[in-house]
């Protein structure tokens, strides 16, 4: 039995798709890259909403401290390593903090849980400035990473950068 030229050009043309669709794929796979993620949950929790018409006589303190007519809200972030390769403590060129806008007041903010011990994840308050904190790890190796929540007082929908 004799093949057709006709075959062997369909044939042809198949094998060189495939070997083009493999080697897209082949080439996704072997890119290695460090990429430090950072979401914030959309679901905020309203711990106190001031609404002046209805609890003009509430007063919040934090710390013995007067939290001056101000919503008090609890948010959640959460922070991995969506790359491939790991991001270690000395890859790291310039600080990552997260903050909200000058107007916001973060009270308290802590780690809620880790994907790993190892990763050694850790939240350090700036003193002088109220608004931001700086995120350090020790590694983060492919989805490594973990989740924090926040409790400022201020605007509820603040952007958080």
């Amino acid at each position: 039995m004799r093949i057709s030229d006709r075959a062997l050009a369909i044939a042809g043309v198949l094998i060189g798709v495939a070997g083009l669709l493999f080697g897209g794929y082949s080439y996704t796979q072997s890119i290695h890259e460090r990429v430090p993620t950072f979401l914030v949950d959309p679901a905020r929790a309203a711990i106190v909403s001031y609404d002046t018409n209805n609890i003009s006589d509430l007063s919040v303190l934090y710390k013995g401290k007067t939290v001056n007519n101000s919503n008090v809200t609890a948010v959640r972030i959460y922070f991995w390593n969506s790359g491939k390769e790991p991001i270690q403590k000395k890859d790291i060129l310039k600080n990552i903090f997260i903050s909200l806008p000058a107007d916001n007041q973060i009270l308290d903010a802590r780690i809620l849980s880790e994907s790993r011990d190892i990763a050694e994840l850790k939240i350090n308050p700036d003193e002088n400035n109220k608004n931001e904190f700086l995120v350090t790890f020790n590694i983060l190796e492919k989805n490594d990473g973990g989740s924090i929540q926040i409790i400022y007082a201020g605007n509820s929908e603040s952007p958080i950068s």
